[in-house]
C-alpha cells in the first residue's frame, strides 16, 4: 500500500508580512500576492526527502515561539472513497380522474400515435388511424372507475379488463404512457415490483453517499449529505490578545464623527451617493475645509479599516452604514 505526504505551507503572519514558507510580494502579480523564496523551497524539498510524519517547524506568534506540525503521512486508502447509491422503492397510486387523463397528451408515446414518417396518402392514412386510436384510448380511460388504487398490479388488471371489453389492444409503450399519466407518488401506496417480484427504485428519491475505504457505513453516513473528506492539517488557532478589541474600539470612535456628518453632506445636493455637485463640489468642500463629503468619508473609512484588521460585527456594521447610508 502506498503512502501520501502532506506538507502544510499555509502559515502566514499578516502583520510581519512573512510566513513559514513564504513572504509577501512587494507588488502583486495578478492574483498572486506571495512568493516562496529559494531557501524555503529547499526546506520544503528537505521535508519531502526526509519523509517524516509529524515533522515540525518553529514559528513566532504574538512574540512567542511555538512548534507547528507541517508534515503528515497517510496511507493512500485514507483518501479513497467508495460511492454508494441509496435506492428507495417506488410507491404510486393510480386514478382515472379528468386531471390525470389530460396528462396523457404530454406523453410522447401517445402523441406519436398521430405522427407518421411516410409520405403522401400513406402518411395521411396512418395519421388518421392514429388519431382514431387516441380517441378510443381517451374513451376507454373515461369509462374507468374514478376510485384511487394503491396497488399498481390491481390497477393494471382493471385497465386490462376494460381494454378487452372495448376490443382495444394496448401496446407496451402505450400502456406505460397511460400508467405514467394516471399515477402520482404516494408514501402509503404499495411498492411497485417488476416481473420478477423485485422492488422498483424511485429515480427521484435516489441518493449517493461517499464512504471512506475501510470505514464502516453506519459510522460515516449522515442523513441528507455526504461524508466530509478528512481534515488532515487542521490546527487550533488561539484567540488574539485582549488589546486588539481596544484597538477596534479606537477605530470605531474615529468613525463615529464621520457617520454623523455623512447625512449632512448627502443632503447638500448632487448625486444620490452623497457627492455634492459632483467632482467640482468635492473640490470646493475639500478646499474650504468645511463639511466632509461622501467621497471623503468613504476614503477615510477605507483607510481606517485597513489600519485595523478587526472582523467584529460592530465595525462591519459601522462601515456598512457609512458606505450605504
Amino acid at each position: 500500500m502506498g503512502k501520501v505526504q502532506l506538507i502544510d505551507a499555509s502559515h502566514f503572519d499578516q502583520e510581519a508580512k512573512q510566513g513559514l514558507f513564504s513572504r509577501q510580494l512587494r507588488k502583486t502579480l495578478g492574483s498572486k500576492r506571495r512568493e516562496i523564496p529559494f531557501d524555503k523551497k529547499q526546506d520544503i524539498l528537505r521535508l519531502l526527502s526526509e519523509f517524516e510524519d509529524a515533522a515540525t517547524r518553529t514559528v513566532v506568534e504574538n512574540g512567542e515561539e511555538r512548534a507547528v506540525v507541517v508534515s503528515r503521512i497517510y496511507p493512500t486508502r485514507h483518501f479513497g472513497f467508495r460511492k454508494i447509491t441509496v435506492e428507495r422503492p417506488l410507491r404510486l397510486d393510480f386514478q382515472a380522474s379528468s386531471e390525470r387523463i389530460s396528462r396523457l397528451e404530454d406523453e410522447r408515446a401517445f402523441r406519436n400515435l398521430a405522427v407518421s414518417k411516410k409520405r403522401g396518402a400513406a402518411k395521411a392514412k396512418d395519421e388518421e388511424a392514429g388519431r382514431a386510436q387516441q380517441a378510443a384510448i381517451r374513451a376507454l380511460l373515461a369509462e374507468l372507475p374514478g376510485e384511487r388504487y394503491l396497488d399498481r398490479t390491481e390497477f393494471e388488471a382493471v385497465l386490462g379488463k376494460a381494454a378487452k371489453r372495448a376490443e382495444l389492444e394496448l401496446a407496451a409503450p402505450i400502456e406505460k404512457a397511460i400508467l405514467s399519466a394516471l399515477s402520482d407518488r404516494n408514501d402509503e401506496a404499495e411498492i411497485c415490483r417488476d416481473k420478477n417480484g423485485h422492488p422498483e427504485p424511485d429515480p427521484e428519491l435516489r441518493d449517493t453517499e461517499s464512504v471512506p475505504l475501510g470505514g464502516r457505513r453506519r459510522d460515516v453516513l449522515r442523513a441528507g449529505g455526504e461524508t466530509a473528506r478528512p481534515r488532515c492539517m487542521d490546527r487550533h488557532h488561539p484567540p488574539g490578545p485582549p488589546g486588539r478589541g481596544g484597538r477596534a474600539r479606537g477605530v470605531r470612535d474615529q468613525l463615529q464623527p464621520l457617520l454623523l456628518r455623512v447625512p449632512a453632506a448627502s443632503a447638500a445636493g448632487g448625486d444620490p451617493g452623497g457627492h455634492p455637485g459632483g467632482r467640482d463640489g468635492d473640490r470646493r468642500h475639500a478646499a474650504g475645509g468645511g463639511r466632509v463629503t461622501g467621497r471623503d468619508a468613504r476614503t477615510k473609512c477605507r483607510h481606517l479599516t485597513r489600519q485595523c484588521r478587526y472582523s467584529g460585527s460592530t465595525l462591519r456594521e459601522d462601515r456598512r452604514k457609512l458606505l450605504h447610508g
